[in-house]
């Protein structure tokens, strides 16, 4: 099944292995991940390290997630999540507890035949906040969802189109108040997207994105442009014989550099450092990554550039991560 909606993200500055309620990765067998926050300011000349919430994740046999908690620095309960899940794994209720363990948020999900999601409703306490409807094709594309505000009207349509092999082509957004987004796909033979054009509802042209690959199929150019063809902003990627992204290069309409991210790897493959540079390549921090023996992320710390009475760099979080196995 093709996916709906396209996702958009941006560059973190501290990245965590804590997951979503719907993703199992590498999860099969771990009963528990614990991570503790610390922060850290300069004071006297010193940096202190400064305590900060713990959360520790639940996780079933299958790897899904039962259980999300967070704790205040004396041990009491701050918030919890609590997730369940039908015979097929599909997640079919999130129940949000405050710190006092009342309910003040319940989503409830249904699903049909082939495991596709029909309905997502939320609760706030005991009245409703938002419904979704979805609609699928033969394929199991999702081709309509439905969203209600809490009056049961309807805010926001959204449709897609696909090609006869199942590529997805179009994507539209339509909101109550008239206004609409429209999104076209366009794939080479092999099924890669080559371009992304966000168009009016009268067809005019707002921005095209354009993609360009290696020999490998690793995505090596991403440039925007606006209607009138001129460049936007632009992105490149260099990635190592493994396939694991080492630079990532951002431009401006100039062809100046913005942005700027180098990546190192350890031998297992897992990222050990990130290094973050602003315009024309002046660094300004980096990640670093530490892995138990079993390849879990155990430590990541970041750094930044303080520029205060001369430039040295300081560091500025830290998250320790446990792990209790089945």
């Amino acid at each position: 099944m093709r996916i709906l909606y396209l996702i958009v993200t941006s560059l973190l500055v501290l990245v965590t292995p804590l997951l979503g309620k719907k993703e199992t990765d590498n999860r099969i067998g771990i009963k528990t991940i614990t991570r503790i926050g610390f922060k850290y300011e300069d004071k006297f000349g010193e940096n202190i390290q400064i305590p900060g919430e713990k959360e520790i994740q639940r996780f079933n046999k299958s790897g899904d997630m039962v259980e999300d908690s967070w704790y205040n620095l004396d041990g009491s309960l701050s918030r919890k999540h609590v997730f369940n899940y039908n015979s097929t794994g599909k997640i079919i209720e999130e129940l949000r507890y405050d710190s006092d363990g009342l309910l003040y948020n319940r989503t409830v999900y249904k699903y049909d035949k082939n495991g596709n999601e029909l309905e997502e409703v939320e609760y706030t306490e005991s009245s409703l906040k938002s419904k979704s409807i979805s609609h699928y094709d033969s394929n199991n594309n999702r081709v309509e969802q439905l969203v209600y505000d809490s009056s049961g009207s309807l805010e926001t349509r959204y449709t897609s189109e696909y090609n006869s092999i199942g590529d997805w082509i179009g994507f539209t957004t339509y909101y109550s108040s008239g206004r609409s987004n429209i999104q076209r796909n366009e794939y080479d033979s092999s099924g890669k997207m080559m371009k992304q054009t966000f168009v009016r509802i009268d067809g005019s042209i707002i921005t095209s994105d354009v993609y360009k690959y290696d020999s490998n199929g690793n995505r090596i150019d991403n440039s925007r442009y606006l209607s009138d063809g001129s460049l936007q902003s632009k992105y490149t990627n260099k990635f190592d014989s493994y396939g694991n992204r080492v630079e990532r290069i951002g431009y401006n309409s100039g062809g100046s550099i913005s942005s700027k991210t180098t990546t190192k790897y350890n031998s297992d493959g897992n990222m050990v450092e990130e290094k973050h540079f602003g315009k024309n390549s002046n660094y300004f921090g980096k990640n670093l990554y530490k892995y138990d023996k079993k390849g879990h992320l155990s430590e990541e710390t970041y750094y930044t550039i303080e520029s205060k009475f001369g430039e040295f760099e300081r560091l500025l979080f830290k998250h320790m991560y446990e792990y209790e196995l089945y």
